[in-house]
């Protein structure tokens, strides 16, 4: 017999900003109900960071299989200023950054 399951897969990531808060990003193993982000920095290499959390990604890097919502995202480089902005991911779209990062004076 098949078993037709869908299965959904939850991360859980702390805010450091909310003591006992939580905020839960869902992954849909179906990619027609998520979206993504490719990343680009000048310079390459900037670690990723998604709602705080590092992805274990570096810059360039496309992102996947996002549920639909808004992302904090971060990019840090040894020897320039943390850079961080908002995306907000839509179903079935690929959203495209490019964040030019200042050296640290």
């Amino acid at each position: 017999m098949k078993n037709n399951s869908l299965f959904l897969f939850i991360a859980i990531i702390a805010l450091p900003s909310c003591s006992g808060c939580r905020e839960d990003i869902v992954v849909y193993p179906d990619q027609e109900n998520t979206g993504s982000v490719y990343l680009s920095s000048s310079p390459p290499g900037a670690s990723i960071f998604l709602r705080n959390s590092y992805i274990e990604k570096i810059t360039p890097a496309l992102i996947s299989n996002l549920s639909e919502g808004s992302y904090f995202v971060s990019l840090r480089l040894n020897g320039y200023s943390d850079t961080s902005t908002v995306v907000i991911i839509e179903n079935n779209k690929t959203e495209y950054l490019s964040i030019r990062l200042k050296p640290i004076q």
